[in-house]
C-alpha cells in the first residue's frame, strides 16, 4: 500500500504496537475496531460499522493462535473494495477451516519474525 495521507486502516483495538506503528509510518490513520471477547480478534459487526469512504484497508491480527472470522472479514473487504493485511505473527501454525493463517489474505501478509515466534533475537 502506497502512502495515502488521510487513508484509514481498520485495526483491532487489541493488538501489538507494531501493527499500528506501520499504519502511522505510512501516514495513514488507524481506526480501532471492537474485538470479540472470546478470541480478542476483530468483531465483524463493528468492523463494517467503521468503514468510511476514506477506509482503504483492514489489518487482521490473529491473536494468541485464534483465527479471526476470515469469511466475514473477506466478505466485508470485497463489498467495500478494501485491501486486507494479514498479521498472523501471533498465530504461528494456526489454521482457519483447514487453511494456514499465513495464506488467508489475498492482498498482503506479515509473517512471523524470529523474536515473536520464539522470543530470541
Amino acid at each position: 500500500m502506497r502512502s495515502i495521507p488521510r487513508a484509514e486502516v481498520l485495526v483491532p483495538s487489541f493488538t501489538f504496537a507494531s501493527s499500528v506503528n506501520v499504519i502511522l509510518f505510512e501516514r495513514a490513520t488507524p481506526v480501532f475496531v471492537d474485538i470479540e471477547p472470546d478470541t480478542y480478534n476483530l468483531n465483524p459487526n463493528d468492523l463494517e460499522r467503521k468503514v468510511t469512504p476514506r477506509t482503504k484497508a483492514i489489518m487482521v491480527v490473529d491473536v494468541f493462535g485464534h483465527p479471526a472470522e476470515w469469511d466475514e472479514i473477506l466478505r466485508i473487504a470485497e463489498k467495500y473494495n478494501l485491501k486486507v493485511i494479514d498479521d498472523s505473527c501471533e498465530a504461528l501454525g494456526a489454521e482457519y477451516k483447514s487453511h494456514a493463517l499465513r495464506v488467508m489474505s489475498p492482498s498482503f501478509r506479515i509473517k512471523a519474525h524470529k523474536r515473536k515466534a520464539n522470543g530470541k533475537s
